[in-house]
């Protein structure tokens, strides 16, 4: 896009004496104007759905304009501006100094995400669980991910209420009755009346209860995992 500008000053001529050749308007000054302002209305920009080539300007409404009036690059930057400026005060409504962030997939600090607050690694390792009476109050901790299991041992007794033993070899008892040998409970033999003059093959053991202690299993040195099924995501926490 050119501008005209007059090459002849043609008003200039009416102050030459009469006679002088410059005073005389020839066909070629003409063509010269002519030429020169056709050029310039040619490289105008239509009315009607004008095509600007180079680097146009125009006054730069305020932000918040909402007329028909050309927005230029510099409205633009300070419309988006401030909508982000809005935008980001609303995240900072949503996320509070003390807020947990989470994100299954992306592990980039929350400050690159939403451009605000200071941003730190949180419960690494660990699960969540709701302050309060049970577990105690807030950023309250507890609770191991391994446990040492202690040499220990279980004493379990059994109750015999009485039964049976079949044998086969018989000695003299008193009173006319059949004495037997059997092994007690822990090892030995003892000497048992039979219940009746039979062959000695049926008889009564001693009402006893019977003791049991395991031995020790393993060292102090035995690892519990207590981890519950779990899945890893990525936790920040606002700190300012």
């Amino acid at each position: 896009m050119s501008n005209y500008t007059k090459t002849t000053d043609f008003a200039a001529k009416d102050s030459l004496l009469s006679g002088n050749a410059l005073k005389i308007i020839n066909g070629t000054e003409i063509n010269t104007e002519f030429n020169g302002i056709q050029t310039a209305v040619n490289t105008k920009a239509d009315n009607n759905s004008p095509a600007f080539t180079g680097v146009p300007t125009a006054p730069s409404p305020s932000v918040g304009t909402n007329t028909t009036q050309i927005a230029t690059t510099g409205y633009v930057l300070a419309a988006v501006a401030a909508e982000a400026l809005s935008g980001n005060a609303a995240l900072q409504g949503m996320y509070p100094v003390g807020s947990i962030y989470i994100n299954a997939n992306d592990s980039t600090n929350p400050n690159i995400l939403f451009g605000f607050g200071t941003w730190i690694v949180y419960a690494d390792g660990r699960v969540l669980t709701g302050a309060g009476s049970t577990l105690g109050s807030a950023t309250g901790t507890g609770g191991f991910a391994n446990s040492t299991l202690l040499e220990h041992t279980h004493a379990n007794t059994i109750a015999d209420a009485g039964h049976f033993h079949k044998t086969s070899g018989t000695v003299a008892g008193s009173n006319g009755l059949s004495e037997v040998r059997r092994e007690a409970f822990g090892g030995g033999n003892s000497l048992q009346t039979a219940t009746t003059p039979d062959d000695g093959r049926d008889v009564i053991a001693t009402t006893s209860n019977v003791t049991i202690t395991n031995a020790a299993a393993g060292s102090d040195n035995g690892v519990a995992r207590n981890y519950q099924p779990y899945i890893n995501v990525n936790i920040w926490k606002r700190t300012a």
